[in-house]
């Protein structure tokens, strides 16, 4: 995480980002219980993930703060459960996505505001592969993540 502090006069400004990458090919080191052989790719563990976090904010009417910022997060190709195959007969394999939110918004202290856009590239991210079979008429269901979202957020602390 790198953050950076400007101070000038009484104005505080204040830059924050942070960045994650994490390589994770998991394997089941001994033959599971649950499906699978020695070697096979844990289900829904991708081999790559990444995230960044942007935050920007600044002092304004007196002690409140305004603050902009947006996060990016890429999730890799990952297979599914064991027992779900395709029609070749290997594991069906979730696509990798990547999600873009922003943000911005003023905090009074007690009081804040926001405004907000998620998933603003409206990606059709897959988290989970329901099997055939599982469905009427031998179809396959998806679990998808949130679309493309926009709001407001008011809050309070007491």
């Amino acid at each position: 995480m790198a953050q950076h502090i400007f101070q000038n006069a009484a104005v505080l400004e204040v830059f924050q980002l942070v960045v994650g990458i994490d390589p994770a090919d998991q394997r089941y080191p001994l033959e599971p219980a649950v499906g699978g052989h020695d070697g096979d790719p844990l289900p829904y563990v991708p081999e790559w993930s990444f995230g960044a976090d942007a935050n920007y904010e600044w002092q304004v009417m007196g002690d409140a703060l305004a603050y902009v910022g947006a996060n990016v997060g890429f999730v890799d190709d990952r297979p599914v459960d064991f027992n779900n195959l395709a029609p070749d007969g290997s594991v069906r394999e979730a696509e990798g996505y990547t999600t873009v939110n922003a943000r911005a918004g003023i905090d009074f202290g007690r009081w804040s505001l926001e405004i907000y856009g998620r998933n603003l590239s409206d990606e059709e991210g897959v988290n989970n592969i329901l099997a055939e079979g599982v469905l009427p008429n031998g179809n396959v269901g998806l679990g998808l993540i949130r679309p493309r979202t926009y709001g407001v957020s008011l809050g309070a602390s007491f």
